[in-house]
């Protein structure tokens, strides 16, 4: 299967990648999903978008817009007896304009745990340069014979990006996913507080809003445009917390 994402990403599976204001990139439940379908996996080569490449496995992100990239976390390919599928020596490459690229050099990720516990590793450092594209290609992974692939990266974004930042109350843990997400949007909180929850444009606009009746609500976003979004939970006592997440397909 091949995946176009804006207008220059093709993978060969679905991708899960979301941005970060600050130091808020950590999953607030602290693990990663053991799921298949909640990671990007590619078992067929393609020709590498950077000519100076031989890779035929990576994954080319396109973030629509011009950011400062700081730190990153990653969590590598998760499924239980499956693990030696994950990334291990890969070489990163960033564009401004998707044609000249400029190489940020290599980096060595550990193999996961294969299980809901597994919180990942720092990922590379971008040291806030300016970042449209950023291409991730395999090298080596640890050691299955035909796929490579990980769960997900979240990229730390520098202030000024969007017109919304994220929040995190400790009173409120709740995680969003998938993300990217196309059609459906699950918000999972770690205790029922009641409230009502929004999802925001980069903007800050209220586009969505549906009120929380359980500790699991799902919304549709069949009708958002591709782009970066927020979500933002509000309890009964009027405490918020937002987490972004990306609209993708």
């Amino acid at each position: 299967m091949t995946r176009y994402i804006k207008h220059t990403l093709y993978t060969t599976a679905v991708i899960a990648m979301s941005l970060m204001s600050n130091n808020a990139f950590a999953q607030c439940n602290g693990g990663h999903s053991t799921d298949p379908t909640d990671m990007w996996l590619s078992c067929s080569g393609q020709a590498n978008p950077n000519p100076a490449r031989a890779q035929e496995h990576w994954i080319l992100y396109d973030l629509a817009n011009l950011y400062a990239i700081n730190e990153s976390v990653i969590w590598n390919y998760n499924v239980p007896g499956e693990t030696d599928r994950g990334i291990k020596s890969i070489v990163i490459d960033t564009s401004t304009n998707g044609s000249t690229w400029n190489a940020w050099g290599s980096y060595t990720v550990g193999e996961a745990a294969g299980n809901e516990t597994y919180e990942g590793e720092v990922g590379p450092d971008f040291n806030g340069i300016a970042i449209r594209y950023i291409l991730i290609s395999v090298v080596e992974n640890w050691g299955d014979a035909e796929c490579s692939g990980y769960a997900e990266i979240k990229f730390n974004v520098g202030p000024g990006a969007t017109a919304v930042e994220e929040q995190v109350d400790p009173s409120i843990g709740f995680s969003a996913y998938p993300s990217p997400a196309s059609s459906l949007l699950t918000i999972n909180m770690d205790e029922y507080r009641g409230g009502y929850i929004d999802v925001l444009n980069a903007s800050g606009e209220i586009v969505l809003s549906q009120s929380v009746t359980s500790d699991r609500t799902t919304i549709g976003i069949s009708d958002l445009a591709e782009g970066m979004y927020f979500v933002r939970v509000t309890d009964s006592d009027g405490l918020s917390a937002v987490q972004r997440f990306t609209v993708m397909r």
